[in-house]
């Protein structure tokens, strides 16, 4: 998908090897699933298909994974540096790892919880999204604005929270 185009997988179909470029979006609806996807910078991808839909993803730096309503992601890959995942209103992240360079981004509705955020790593919880438990490591950052519930938070050590 080149600058300004959006592609959609739609339910009971399969996309094999796509690449999304720049300014490109990549839709895979529930039903759908995609392989051998590559994202690169300023690339995005929504997930609104579930965590096994899609296989052998490779996000590069600057890539943004989006994932939607009815969608739980538990103990998947690390997201990667550069990289910026965004939990939608509906959408759930457990037990995963946000890297260092990497950012987290809770919106209004959508749920992290368990998660570790690894030194240099940062997870956004914005008005009405939910944050629960998670681990902030040694450099590790966590910023919550108005967030519907952000607690306990298991700190490694000192984190910054505004």
């Amino acid at each position: 998908m080149s600058s300004g185009v959006t592609s959609t997988v739609s339910s009971g179909h399969i996309l094999n090897s796509a690449t999304v470029l720049g300014g490109g979006t990549l839709i895979v609806a529930a039903g759908g699933s995609a392989t051998s996807i590559l994202v690169s910078s300023g690339g995005v991808l929504e997930n609104f298909a579930g965590g096994t839909s899609i296989n052998n993803l490779n996000l590069l730096s600057g890539a943004i994974v989006e994932i939607g309503s009815g969608v739980v992601i538990s103990g998947g890959s690390p997201l990667p540096a550069g990289v910026s995942g965004v939990v939608l209103s509906g959408g759930t992240v457990t037990s995963n790892v946000i890297a260092s360079g990497a950012v987290g981004i809770v919106l209004s509705g959508g749920l992290v919880s368990a998660n570790l955020i690894s030194s240099g790593g940062l997870v956004i919880a914005s008005a009405g999204g939910s944050s629960f438990a998670d681990t902030i490591g040694a450099g590790g950052t966590a910023i919550l604005s108005a967030a519907r519930r952000a607690a306990p938070l298991s700190r490694a050590a000192a984190c910054c929270a505004s």
